[in-house]
Parts: structure tokens; sequence; C-alpha cells
């Protein structure tokens, strides 16, 4: 949401919006970057001897999600302009903070209920 906030003011023009537009790049590219490497380690504890195999399926569906990606931004560009790319990007952040807590949430109820002992189920 940061980034996307940024690359709101790279609409301004100038030098300002040039550098508003470097920073929110950055922002978004330190973000993937963090993503992947954790989400490459959590896939290759799972079973490191198949390691190949993991990272290909992974990375393919980071294509096919980029891939995904890029038509709704581009939709968003030629139809309403800059402000509404920003504003798609606001939007994709929140609702995997939203997926993120919903599901941490699940997980949560679902420790709760295993660390109870069998009598207390009953």
């Amino acid at each position: 949401m940061a980034a996307a906030t940024v690359l709101t003011a790279g609409s301004l023009g100038g030098a300002v919006g040039l550098v508003a537009l470097a920073v929110g790049l950055l922002l978004l590219d330190v973000a993937v970057q963090c993503g992947q490497v954790a989400n490459q380690a959590r896939i290759f504890a799972l079973r490191p001897e198949a390691r190949n195999r993991l990272n290909t399926g992974y990375m393919t569906c980071a294509f096919l999600g980029g891939s995904a990606g890029s038509w709704p931004g581009t939709r968003a560009y030629v139809q309403l302009g800059w402000g509404a790319v920003c504003a798609l990007i606001a939007v994709a952040a929140f609702l995997a903070l939203a997926a993120y807590l919903v599901g941490r949430r699940g997980q949560r109820s679902d420790r709760n209920t295993r660390s109870q002992p069998v009598s207390a189920l009953r």
C-alpha cells in the first residue's frame, strides 16, 4: 500500500514525479523479492530432496500470476489512467493482507482446538 501511495505521486510529473516513480518501483521490487525468498524457503523446507520440482512449480505459478496481473493493470491504465493503476495496486495489497489475516485466524483456531486435552473436547 505504501508503494501505491508513492507511485501516485508519479502523476505529478517533472522531477518530483520521476523520483516518486523510482521510489515506488523500488518499494515494489523489494517487497516482491522478500516475498519470493520467504516463499521459496517455505517450499524448500517441505521436501528438500525435491527442490528442483518445487521451484519449477513455484516459479510457473509466479509467472502465471504476474501475467494474469498484467492484464487488469493494462486495462486500468488504458481506460482510467495512472491513478487507476495505483488504486489497483492498493486494492491488490489490501486483498492480500485480508487473505493473510483470514488464513492466520484459521490457523490460530486450529491450533487452539489441537492444544486442548481430549477430555476438554467432549
